[in-house]
């Protein structure tokens, strides 16, 4: 029998989802307190990452519960699998603490994303970068792939339905499963901590091998 990853795919990984994320979410934030650390010269805490599991239909209701503004950064790598997707995203809020944080408290004239410079532009995408970088050795450590970044990450500012439906390249199937990871920054520095969701749509080798791993070799059966 040909095993086929995406039979119920979105059902099967319900089942047992809770434990896998939280693992993966764990060793990101690991990693990316330690290289953020490195890149601001200060020291950088990640809170208690919340990972859950989504369909592609509830990507941009998920990015804005909660939120008083739809306007979102938005970064996103290309990596060496194509069916392969990882983006994260800044509130417009989180964006503002970043500038806090990066400019020493100095965020005079950045009221929203239109006033953003291009330093300021550039320092987003880089700290967005750093943290897809870590997740990404996270899911190669977890999920027993071997990806890696294709090209150099790209930002997208604007509203979140705009850019979520008219910049990604998303599945067609609205029950392809994705794994979100929820975590916050913060630094001593700082009392305006960073808000972070990163999303990964799993290739079907991500996917055969997180089958693999919570329910063994016969995952098919189950």
């Amino acid at each position: 029998m040909e095993k086929n990853p995406k039979k119920s795919l979105f059902k099967m990984l319900s089942q047992a989802h809770t434990d896998a994320l939280q693992e993966l979410g764990n060793i990101g934030a690991g990693h990316s307190a330690t290289a953020l650390t490195n890149f601001l010269n200060r020291e950088i805490s990640m809170g208690l990452p919340h990972g859950k599991l989504i369909k592609v239909e509830e990507i941009v209701n998920e990015i804005l519960e909660g939120l008083p503004a739809r306007n979102i950064a938005l970064v996103q790598i290309e990596t060496s699998e194509r069916d392969f997707q990882i983006f994260l995203v800044f509130d417009e809020d989180s964006v503002k603490s970043i500038i806090y944080l990066m400019f020493r408290g100095d965020t005079r004239n950045v009221d929203s994303l239109s006033d953003l410079t291009e330093l300021h532009q550039s320092l987003i995408k880089e700290i967005g970068n750093i943290l897809l970088l870590q997740y990404l050795s996270a899911v190669n450590t977890f999920l027993k792939t071997d990806l890696f970044p294709q090209s150099a990450p790209i930002l997208y500012l604007g509203d979140a339905e705009s850019v979520v439906n008219e910049k990604l390249m998303l599945p067609a199937e609205h029950d392809d499963p994705i794994f979100l990871v929820e975590v916050d920054i913060f630094s001593q520095a700082s009392d305006r901590p960073v808000r972070s969701r990163i999303f990964i749509k799993p290739s079907e080798k991500a996917v055969k091998n997180l089958l693999e791993i919570m329910f063994g070799e016969d995952w098919d059966k189950v």
